[in-house]
């Protein structure tokens, strides 16, 4: 693998912003630096954390999905009081997900591996498995980058993906995974994948998980009229940047979910349950309940997860915490050597082969070269036969005058008009023509960005370094976007 171009950041609104150093900036505890990490790595130390619970229910966990020794090793230096986590997380989707949750894993490695070279300290690489949410539609069907579109049927399905699915819709997809449940399957099968890299994984609705954030969410409730003010006085400033909010508010809303048979139910403040019942945190207060549980130092975020941060800052000061550094993750496009090289033959710069296929800077064809060449042709003529005809008639009608210029002004409107369907029309069936080069274009940019489309777990089918070989395309604090050739397929 070898990185071909590098590309400005594909985050767009507050999370480029933010990358950049705008104005979003004071929404945020820390700037995304290396400096900014080990100032948090020392504060982390005021901070009072249950170490022995957190180990033992991190283990469990692990253990029971086949987690490696190498992992079960560094979850058990969480022991150790200046130990740290870097933690990432994402619904539990079908297949693992797509490209950029590997992508997201991949960069709290890394980011983990630098805390532990630059301070001394142990990092331990941490996901949340978000089995807890609801959104069946975006876990549900994934993309192959063979077009294959895989799909498990939710109708008349409602509620946490971690209850939904049979085994029988998981093994049809990866036979040797056997799982009970969503929840247990997305759980087995990032361990398998990821565990050789020392990243553990959590899961909100293990019985240790509900345990181990009981003190968060009694602190919550203690406080869920500060916290929830909180959020609203961000939100404001937020707005006052020019910034749309990620999450819409309400007046009453708690920001947490109870369940009520196998079903997220909404909460107000004045709902909030007693300590024993199971209580599911919002996109807001996820990571407000994880750091206030874990010793948290840097979270990864994609875009949408930077735009929910943005909103709940002052709420860790109402808890007595802080925000983590909040490190965008890594975003890769990746192409086989082959498909390089038929967009360099149709001299397509790596610019372009990022924008949708409607805005790509393809070069003229030689057909397209002898439209604009007769067009102007055409035009000039039109002109011409314009003004003959203006002196001789326009002295014996003077009032048509406004008539006669609209007239000209129309008929160029629909030179223009003929020329771009033509020249649209000659570029598809141009492209259309040229299935190895549509089909690469296709591949590096589908519908949407390719790290948002395609599954991850076909690359690592189709090479078991896969995961290995990116790995060191994810680091921190480079939030340029890279393409990056991997080879022959």
């Amino acid at each position: 693998m070898k990185p071909i171009f590098e590309h400005r950041s594909i985050f767009g609104g507050l999370a480029a912003d933010y990358i950049e150093g705008g104005l979003s900036s004071s929404l945020f505890e820390y700037r995304p630096t290396l400096k900014s990490i080990m100032t948090r790595v020392e504060r982390i130390g005021s901070f009072e954390f249950d170490r022995a619970t957190i180990t033992d229910s991190l283990i469990k966990q692990n253990t029971e999905w086949g987690a490696s020794g190498k992992t079960i090793e560094k979850i058990r230096e969480i022991n150790k009081k200046n130990t740290v986590i870097v933690s990432a997380g994402h619904q539990s989707c079908l297949c693992g997900g797509p490209l950029y949750v590997a992508y997201k894993i991949l960069t709290a490695v890394n980011t983990a591996a630098l805390i532990e070279k630059s301070s001394g300290k142990k990092a331990l690489p941490l996901f949340w498995l978000a089995a807890d949410d609801d959104d069946l539609d975006e876990v549900s069907s994934i993309e192959y980058p063979d077009g294959q579109m895989l799909k498990i049927d939710i109708t008349g399905k409602r509620g946490p993906a971690s209850f939904l699915s049979t085994p029988e819709d998981m093994l049809r997809v990866i036979p040797q995974l056997k799982a009970k449940d969503w929840g247990d399957y997305h759980a087995k099968l990032l361990v398998k994948l990821f565990s050789p890299f020392g990243v553990a994984f959590i899961h909100p609705f293990h019985k240790t998980t509900i345990e181990l954030r009981k003190p968060f969410f009694k602190a919550f409730k203690s406080r869920i009229s500060e916290v929830a003010d909180s959020f609203g006085t961000a939100t404001s400033a937020l707005t006052e940047l020019g910034f749309k909010p990620q999450v819409k508010l309400k007046s009453d809303d708690a920001h947490c979910y109870k369940l009520s048979d196998n079903r997220r139910e909404r909460l107000k403040r004045t709902d909030l349950p007693e300590s024993n019942e199971i209580i599911l945190t919002s996109a807001l207060t996820r990571l407000l309940s994880l750091e206030y549980t874990l010793p948290i130092a840097a979270e990864i975020s994609g875009p949408s997860e930077i735009a929910y941060h943005a909103q709940t800052k002052k709420a860790y000061q109402v808890l007595d915490r802080e925000m983590p550094v909040i490190i965008p993750r890594s975003s890769i496009t990746i192409a086989y050597s082959d498909q390089l090289e038929t967009i360099e033959k149709a001299s397509i710069p790596y610019e372009s082969i990022l924008a949708p296929k409607t805005r790509l800077q393809i070069p003229q064809s030689d057909n397209e070269a002898t439209i604009d060449t007769d067009f102007e042709n055409f035009e000039n003529r039109i002109n011409e036969a314009f003004e003959n005809l203006r002196e001789p008639y326009l002295e014996l009608a003077p009032g048509l005058t406004t008539a006669f210029e609209a007239s000209r002004r129309k008929a160029a409107s629909v030179s223009v008009y003929l020329k771009k369907k033509l020249s649209s029309s000659v570029r598809k069936s141009a492209l259309n023509n040229n299935s190895e080069l549509l089909n690469a274009l296709h591949f590096i940019f589908p519908d949407a960005y390719q790290e948002r489309t395609f599954a991850f777990l076909p690359f690592t089918e189709k090479d078991p370094g896969f995961l290995e070989n990116i790995s060191e395309f994810c680091l921190p604090f480079n939030s340029d976007h890279h393409i990056i050739d991997v080879g022959e397929p």
